[in-house]
Formats: structure tokens, C-alpha cells, sequence
């Protein structure tokens, strides 16, 4: 076959959206032709427009206005493909040779309205960036993109706008497909490795912002983020070693001082809280370990952990109610069924608190011995004994049903009292497997 022929059947294939084909056959032809047929370009560069192959594209046409310098439709397809790339000055270039050809040509003078528009909406978009107006400067650069693609330039402030809205996820996504078409674009690098960071998968941000100021060594913006992801994930892993050692006053200053170093809506902070509430339960203070898990939940509502510690607390705060909706969460997030065991004991303990509470009306723990049980027994009678609480009626009413309280828990949790023996195995048996099941359902972050 002769290369005509060849750009013939290119041009079939081209009709039936067989690009890659297209481009063969028209390559072809070229070959064949020793490259002296501008058509044979033109139709090349259209196929490889309609594979976003732009920057080829754009050579073929200029090989082809080489050939033809008055070829108007080579100056035209060269236009649309450096519109795509944000090649704005190399589009207006490419624009006015058309005008040159026919001024009047209404989709380059069009054409001309777009480039300047593109770059008013690129100019308003960092001015915004500069500002940290993120929703409106996303706004602005959404409209960039309708017209300009493929550029990587008008990319990078998305990222960067998405960033500023804590949209680490997004970004990543974003820049993953710059840096597949250039590995060493430093700023996609390094706004890859802010979002990895975000997202508190430090050592993949480290390695990621490593990349970055390799390829651009001077940046001090490359510099400082590196340094602080350093000193973050170096503060972190002392404070868990901190609790790891049960030095659990120290992590809790360790983790402290960490979330001084981030913001409250980073991946990073509610970790940070979530473990600080680790330590605070440790340590007996349980409204604190639910203060800090709320605040992990208000950062990431599907933060398993947090509602499984947040539930622990409420549990020995004697919140019931608050336990058991923590754990049914839980047990929505995860359907492994362990959590289930958690919220049976919940509900059980919600129910048992319905009844009289024996120890706390003598004020003892659940694993009193007798001896306690008895100073309890008789401390409580001396104090709430009637004659002693007879300065009003309502004071030795009270008194009275107190006092015949204290007999009847004395009676009941007496060791020998075959129900205080029984109830008491079972209540230890129960409380023993569920703490075992908190520490296998709540691991250390």
C-alpha cells in the first residue's frame, strides 16, 4: 500500500473512534511520504487530540504549518490543544495566525475572549489562595478547568484549594495524576505529601515531601513542612512509648503538646485525642476520656475507637444510656459481633441500676470482702440511724427508709448469704470478660 492509502484507512478508523489505530496507520503514511503531506499531520493531530495526547498534537501541527504556513486549520487545532494544557501565551500566539489568515475568523476571536477569561479566573484563584479562601477560590478554578483540562498549572491550585478544605483524599487523587505524566513535579510532590500528611500516614508523607525538595532542594516551604512532619511523628512515638511504659501523665502531656502543632481538623489531631483519652482512662479520668472523644468524633464521626473508648468511660461514670448508644454505634461500624458483647453488658448494667444498688448504698466496691461489708454496714446505720435524723419529718423520713435500706443490703451481701455469693461470682464473672473484650475490641492507636 502507498501512503494515501494508508492515511484512507486512518481515516476509517479515525471515524470509528479507533485512535490509537488511527495514529498507526497516519505514521504510516508519514513514513512512506518522507513527511512532505501536511494533511497527513493535521490528521494525526487530531487523533491524538481525541487521546488527549496533546503536546503530540500540537508538533504535528506545527510540522504541518511548516510544510504550509497558511494551513488555517493546523493554527486552529493548535490552539484548542495548548487551551487544554494552559498553554494560554502559545494559544493566543497560535489564534493570531489564524487572524492573520482571516481576521474576521469568529472562533479564534472567541477563542481569544476564553484565553483571557482563563487567565482573570487563574489570577482571582491565587489571590484567593493567598487569602485562605478556599470554597471561593476552588470556585474560581473550577471555571479555569472547564476550559483548561489538562493543566497541570490550574491542577495544583485545586490541590491546593482542597487542601486548605481538609479534602486530603481528593488531593491525593489529584496528584497522583500529575505526577504519573511527571515525577518530578515538585509541587505536586510535595502537596501529595501535605495530604498524606492529613491523613496521618506520616512516613508515606515523609518519603513524599524527601521527593519534593529533591527535586527542588531550595524550597523553604518544602523545607518547613518536612521538618515538622519530623518532629511530629518523633513527639508522637514518644508520647506512645510514654503509655506503652505506663507513664500515662507523661503521654498525656506528650500527645498535648502534639496537638499544639496541628489543627483540630486534621486525621492527625483526633488520633492525637483519641489517644490522650486512652491515657486519661487509664488514669481513672473518665470525663476528660470523653471530652477527647468527642472531639476525635466531631473531627471523624466513623472513628470506631473513639465511641468504644467514649463508651468504656460512660460505663464507669454509670452513663448508661450514653454507653449504649456508643456501642450500638460501634457495633454498626463493625460487624465482627464483638461489640455486641459490649452492649449486652451496657443494657444488663442500665437494667441492674433500675434495681437497688446494694454496694452503693453502703458505698463499697463490688469486690468487698466481709469485713468491709460490715464497717460499711455499721457506719451507714450510725449515720442514718432515726433518732439521729429527727430535726425534720422529711429528714427522719429519709433517714428511716435509709436505715431499713442499709439492713437490707447488709442481709443481701452478707458472704453468708447464699444469694450475695452467687450474685457477687456472677457480677465479677461478667465484669472480667468484659474488660477482657475492651482491651481486644479497644487497641491502642
Amino acid at each position: 500500500m502507498n501512503a494515501d492509502q494508508y492515511k484512507e484507512i486512518g481515516n476509517t478508523k479515525y471515524k470509528a473512534g479507533q485512535y490509537r489505530e488511527a495514529v498507526a496507520l497516519y505514521t504510516k503514511a508519514i513514513e512512506l511520504d518522507g513527511g512532505k503531506t501536511p494533511s497527513y499531520f493535521t490528521n494525526r493531530a487530531a487523533a491524538y487530540f481525541m487521546l488527549n495526547n496533546m503536546e503530540s498534537a500540537i508538533e504535528d501541527c506545527k510540522a504541518a504549518t511548516s510544510l504550509d504556513p497558511n494551513l488555517m486549520k493546523a493554527y486552529q487545532r493548535a490552539a484548542k490543544c495548548c487551551l487544554q494544557l494552559g498553554d494560554l501565551q502559545e494559544c493566543r500566539k497560535q489564534n493570531f495566525e489564524v487572524l492573520r489568515l482571516d481576521p474576521k475568523e469568529q472562533v479564534a476571536l472567541e477563542d481569544l475572549k476564553t484565553v483571557d477569561r482563563v487567565e482573570k479566573e487563574i489570577k482571582i484563584a491565587r489571590e484567593l489562595l493567598q487569602k485562605s479562601e478556599w470554597h471561593k477560590a476552588l470556585a474560581h478554578v473550577e471555571i479555569a478547568l472547564k476550559f483548561a483540562s489538562l493543566s497541570d498549572a490550574v491542577k495544583l491550585l485545586k490541590a491546593r484549594a482542597l487542601l486548605g478544605l481538609n479534602k486530603p483524599q481528593e488531593v491525593i487523587t489529584l496528584t497522583s495524576d500529575i505526577i504519573r505524566n511527571d515525577a518530578n513535579s515538585a509541587e505536586a510532590l510535595y502537596l501529595r505529601g501535605l495530604a498524606l500528611y492529613q491523613t496521618n500516614n506520616v512516613p508515606a508523607a515523609l518519603k513524599m515531601l524527601q521527593s519534593a525538595l529533591r527535586s527542588d532542594p531550595d524550597n523553604m516551604d518544602f523545607r518547613t513542612a518536612y521538618k515538622r512532619a519530623q518532629t511530629f511523628e518523633a513527639k508522637k512515638k514518644e508520647g506512645n512509648d510514654a503509655f506503652s511504659a505506663g507513664n500515662y501523665e507523661e503521654a498525656i502531656n506528650i500527645y498535648s503538646e502534639c496537638l499544639q502543632l496541628e489543627p483540630n481538623t486534621s486525621s492527625l489531631s483526633s488520633t492525637l485525642y483519641c489517644n490522650r483519652a486512652a491515657a486519661y482512662l487509664k488514669l481513672g479520668k473518665h470525663q476528660e476520656a470523653i471530652d477527647d472523644c468527642t472531639k476525635t468524633i466531631e473531627i471523624d464521626p466513623n472513628y470506631e475507637k473513639a465511641y468504644l473508648r467514649r463508651a468504656a468511660a460512660s460505663m464507669k461514670m454509670e452513663k448508661w444510656d450514653d454507653a449504649i448508644r456508643d456501642y450500638e454505634k460501634a457495633s454498626q461500624m463493625n460487624e465482627d459481633g464483638e461489640a455486641d458483647h459490649l452492649l449486652r453488658e451496657a443494657k444488663l448494667e442500665k437494667k441492674k441500676s433500675l434495681r437497688k444498688d446494694y454496694y452503693k448504698i453502703l458505698d463499697i466496691p463490688k469486690d468487698a470482702d466481709e469485713y468491709q461489708i460490715k464497717k460499711a454496714y455499721k457506719k451507714g446505720a450510725l449515720k442514718w440511724h432515726p433518732d439521729k435524723n429527727n430535726e425534720t419529718p422529711e429528714a427522719h423520713e429519709k433517714a428511716d427508709q435509709m436505715f431499713k435500706d442499709i439492713g437490707e443490703a447488709y442481709t443481701v451481701l452478707s458472704s453468708g448469704t447464699p444469694t450475695r455469693t452467687t450474685k457477687h461470682r456472677r457480677l465479677m464473672k461478667r465484669q472480667t470478660k468484659c474488660s477482657k473484650t475492651l482491651e481486644k475490641l479497644i487497641p491502642f492507636s
